[in-house]
Order: C-alpha cells, then sequence, then structure tokens
C-alpha cells in the first residue's frame, strides 16, 4: 500500500472512530431526555400517554418504568442506559449506577398538595366573574378554538391548556384531552423567571445584591470573577455556551448527561466582558440557581425550603415541583412542572408588583427592574429572565410584535409554554403545549386574536 493509500485509510478509520463516538454521545443524551422526560411524565403529571406523545420520536429506544421503585430505565436495547428517579418534592433526577440512593440527601421531605376551597386565586373556587361582561366572549372562544386546533398534517401545535385572567378573575379556562385544571405540566425555560423571583425575594431579605460578584472558585483567576447577579440574570455575562437542542452540545449535555448541570456552565470560557453583548443561555440560569443555593445554605437556609416557603406556597402554588440535578440543585433552567392555574398564579403575582393578599414579597421596585430592557438584546426584547415586547420608547418598529401592547412581558418555555402578562389591560394569559415545529405555532397570531375579545385602549 503506498503513502496515499495508507493516508486515505488512516483518514477513514478516523472519520468512523468519530463518528462512533458522535453516536455514542447522542444516544447517551437522547436516553437521558427519554429517561427524565418519562418519570416527570409519569410520576409528577401522573399520566400514562406519555410515551405515545412526548416520545413518539424516540420509538427505537427501550423504556421500562418500575412504579414501585419509582425509577424510569431508558437504553438502546441494554446499550448506554440512562436512569431516572422520582421523589416527592425533588421531582425527577438522573442518577448513575454509582449514585447511591439510600446515602443521605441534601433534602429530602415531603411537601403537602393543598386545595382549599376559597375563591381563586386564594383557593381553586372558580365564581362567574363581575367583569365578563366587557368581554366579548364569542371572539374570545374563537380565539380558544383556533389555538387548539390542528390545520398542519406535518406537524402540530399541541394546544393542551388556555387559561385567561381578567382583572383577577378566570374567564376562560379551557384542556385539552387528557389534560385537566389539576394535571401539572412541564414549564421548560419558564422556570427561569422562578428563579428571577427567588433571586428578588433573597434581595429582600438582604442576602444577595444585584451587583454583588458572583463568586466561584473556578473564576477566581480570570475575567469570569467579574461577572455579577444582574449580568447572569440579563443574560449578558459573556460566557460562551451552545443553546442547541438538536445534537450533542453544551446544553444537552448539562440537562441529560452530567452529575451537575451548573459545572458544565461554569466551566464554559468567556468570550466577551460582562454586559458587553447579550446572548440567551440557560447555562447562566443554572450558575445563578447554584450561587443563590450556597448562599442560603450558608446563612442557615435550607434551599428547598426556602423557595416553596417564601415563595410558592405564599401565592397558592401548591402544584409547583422544581426539579434537582444528581448533585442535589435545582435545575432553574428548565425543569418545574405546575398546573396551568399555578403558572397563572406566577403571571398575577408579577401584574401585582410582587404583591400577593397583601403582602409585598418582592422588593417594590423588582418588577421594574424585571421589565428593564437589556440594552443589548435583539429588539430589547429581554428584561432579566422574561421576555418582552418593549422596543424602544414609543418606537413601534423596534418591537418584536409591533401591533401588540408594548407593556407585554412574559416567561417562556422550550416548546411553547407562556404566561403572557399585560399590565395595561389587566390580563394574564396561560398558554400550555409541546408543539411538534416551531412552525406550527404562531405566538403573535394567537395573542393578535385573544385580544381582540377586550376593551382596546384609546
Amino acid at each position: 500500500m503506498n503513502n496515499f493509500g495508507r493516508f486515505i485509510l488512516i483518514l477513514s478509520l478516523i472519520v468512523v472512530l468519530f463518528g462512533v463516538l458522535y453516536l455514542s454521545k447522542y444516544t447517551e443524551i437522547a436516553n437521558g431526555f427519554n429517561a427524565k422526560s418519562l418519570c416527570s411524565c409519569t410520576f409528577i403529571a401522573e399520566r400514562n400517554d406519555c410515551q405515545a406523545k412526548e416520545l413518539k420520536n424516540y420509538w427505537y429506544l427501550t423504556k421500562e418504568v418500575d412504579l414501585n421503585s419509582k425509577t424510569v430505565e431508558s437504553s438502546l436495547y441494554g446499550f448506554l442506559a440512562k436512569k431516572a428517579i422520582y421523589r416527592k418534592g425533588l421531582g425527577c433526577t438522573l442518577v448513575d449506577e454509582d449514585y447511591n440512593l439510600q446515602k443521605p440527601k441534601r433534602y429530602v421531605y415531603e411537601r403537602p398538595r393543598v386545595l382549599t376551597v376559597e375563591p381563586w386565586a386564594l383557593g381553586e373556587r372558580v365564581e362567574n366573574p363581575k367583569d365578563s361582561i366587557t368581554v366579548n366572549h364569542s371572539k374570545l372562544n374563537l380565539a380558544i378554538d383556533a389555538a387548539f386546533s390542528e390545520p398542519y398534517e406535518d406537524m402540530t401545535k399541541e394546544t393542551r391548556a388556555v387559561l385567561v385572567v381578567y382583572k383577577g378573575e378566570i374567564i376562560a379556562e379551557r384542556y385539552a384531552d387528557g389534560f385537566t385544571k389539576s394535571t401539572p405540566q412541564l414549564g421548560w425555560s419558564m422556570t427561569k423567571s422562578l428563579i428571577n423571583a427567588l433571586t428578588g425575594v433573597m434581595v429582600k431579605d438582604g442576602l444577595v445584591t444585584l451587583d454583588e460578584k458572583v463568586e466561584i472558585d473556578e473564576w477566581k483567576n480570570d475575567s469570569r470573577k467579574n461577572i455579577t447577579i444582574d449580568n447572569l440574570l440579563r443574560m449578558n455575562s459573556g460566557l460562551h455556551f451552545e443553546e442547541e437542542y438538536a445534537k450533542p452540545s453544551a446544553a444537552t449535555e448539562m440537562l441529560f448527561d452530567s452529575y451537575s448541570a451548573a459545572s458544565v456552565a461554569i466551566n464554559q470560557e468567556i468570550y466577551y466582558p460582562p454586559g458587553e453583548k447579550w446572548y440567551y443561555s440557560s447555562g447562566t440560569t443554572n450558575i445563578l440557581t447554584k450561587y443563590l443555593m450556597d448562599k442560603l445554605s450558608a446563612a442557615g437556609e435550607n434551599p428547598v425550603d426556602y423557595i416553596y416557603n417564601k415563595l410558592f406556597y405564599k401565592l397558592g402554588m401548591y402544584s409547583m415541583e422544581m426539579e434537582v440535578d444528581a448533585s442535589g440543585y435545582f435545575v432553574g433552567s428548565s425543569f418545574s412542572y405546575a398546573t396551568p392555574r399555578d403558572w397563572a398564579r406566577f403571571g398575577m403575582f408579577y401584574l401585582e408588583k410582587g404583591v400577593w393578599n397583601g403582602e409585598q414579597i418582592l422588593p417594590s421596585d423588582w418588577v421594574r427592574y424585571t421589565r428593564t430592557p437589556t440594552e443589548a438584546s435583539d429588539s430589547l426584547q429581554y428584561g432579566a429572565h422574561f421576555w418582552m415586547n418593549a422596543g424602544l420608547e414609543e418606537d413601534k418598529s423596534d418591537r418584536k410584535w409591533k401591533d401588540l401592547p408594548s407593556d407585554l412581558y412574559y416567561p417562556a418555555g422550550y416548546q411553547g409554554q407562556y404566561v403572557f402578562i399585560i399590565p395595561s389591560m389587566d390580563l394574564v394569559i396561560v398558554r400550555m403545549g409541546m408543539y411538534s415545529d416551531r412552525d406550527a405555532w404562531s405566538t403573535h397570531d394567537f395573542l393578535e386574536r385573544m385580544l381582540t375579545a377586550f376593551p382596546q385602549k384609546n
């Protein structure tokens, strides 16, 4: 064999080797996604149609559900297996073979799920709304019909819930087959907005400040030591992060193939000075989450108890379940479940500027801070872990949606989960779903139809 032939052979072997490694990594991540998703869907949402809906594209993977041990395992015919375990109050966690399920865990306790008989939103009883007469219910119903319709043959909207709160009262509520008002639903990146709220509560309690630098051992000797809490909340830390979910990436490794979600993000390089460039990054939220939880532990607080007792329970969000990774930290970027009604409570909480049942839970200026656009973000569409439709003041040309209210802001999830908050209309709209393709769902069209049912500002 001549030199050229040897070169081709070696090159071919290298290509095959990298191909095998890539496919192995892809399969590990796919199994992690399957095990974690099926576990949460089965034991938190208590659904039995998860494989047929969420995981139908992963038909080639073997999934085993053990109802007794509350575990789910996914593998490729026994290879590259991943296991997830459910623990009440902590959600589902991916664990490996070395994870000792009997060892003391950082946070183990059972939380109640309480449904009161008081009127919503303090309780669960929905009464005839007082201000419903000003709403065009015919238009509202048509808009909701359109949200649940499936006009495309090759892709689905998969709307699972629409809930409308007008002037503090539920005036419309609809669920897809298999879902009810009591079904917790995955929020995906709406979880990031929960971390905004946690930060606000801790600021009010004097445990952190927005301008404090995030002290992390791995950052002590380089420019990452200058990153602040504000930088992380505004996604302008300057850290590199591959926000890609269609292939192996930092994001998929972080969520479905790591012991510690935060560690994957912490070890990313810095590309820009903090504050200079905006870049949407789930990794920054997990860095912030770990930092906040460590600050709580250092202050003698149980971090899980803190967020539930100081925030969720006060809002009556008893269905909320934030999930932890194997290291014991919340996966603050992505993993939380709650009923649409509880997601609506969260929206109302921000509509009321952080006040609930007469108590100022967030700092009085926190919502203003949250809604202040991050200057470097595209069309000024990002605040502090909330999306916005602000644009430049009095300049519609720079808004994301030029014909929708400029004060619209909202948590948003990966597959079409939203809590839309419009203060000028005293309106909160929740849409939960799991679309198969981004092109199947138009947020603009949904809101445009919905808003025609309400009195318009002159």
